[in-house]
């Protein structure tokens, strides 16, 4: 039958992003596997790319291109690029998140947006992201660190780090509960 798919048990989750991505990369390609698999290449070379980018701007054109090359020549990410696999999506993701949170405006509003709306994606790709978000608290509130009063210093970190926590959660909770609907009406 298919009450799996209505109602699955917890031992049957999975995150929603990674088969609704190969649904839509299916989709407009007709059904072609090749293209599929060329497509997921793509995002595997955009890793290099922003590996690359990220170590320019933070430690330097040589170990960024070193770090760029030790992926490209990397066996697991060769093996994941070649098979439909979410890993070469996680490597994305995570880089872009990171290079997002690190960014000249990432403890500003306009940059904790992008990264929490980048961490939602992420962890509808994979669950368990979810725990690295004490990680990303403690970075947003030592990082946050800028004024000379101890008291206005951990107001403006935990304006930081309530915004962050708040619209992970909101966009987290609207994907997940869009998914559960389209979910039902199958």
């Amino acid at each position: 039958g298919t009450d799996w798919i209505l109602n699955p048990g917890p031992e049957l989750f999975r995150p929603p992003a990674y088969p609704m991505t190969l649904a839509f990369l299916y989709t407009i390609t007709a059904g072609h596997l090749a293209v599929v698999q060329c497509l997921q290449s793509l995002v595997g070379a955009g890793s290099v790319v922003l590996i690359y980018l990220f170590g320019c701007r933070h430690v330097g054109r040589t170990p960024a291109l070193l770090t760029a090359v030790w992926l490209i020549v990397n066996p697991l990410h060769l093996d994941f690029n070649g098979k439909l696999l979410r890993e070469t999506w996680l490597v994305f993701l995570n880089v872009a998140l990171i290079m997002s949170l690190l960014s000249r405006d990432g403890l500003r509003v306009k940059g904790l947006v992008r990264t929490a709306l980048l961490f939602t994606v992420l962890a509808h790709f994979d669950s368990r992201y979810v725990f690295h978000l004490p990680f990303f608290a403690a970075y947003i509130m030592f990082a946050g660190r800028k004024t000379g009063k101890p008291h206005f210093e951990f107001l403006a970190t935990a304006r930081h780090l309530i915004l962050f926590a708040v619209l992970s959660l909101i966009a987290i909770l609207l994907f997940t509960f869009n998914i559960l609907k389209t979910v039902k009406s199958i």
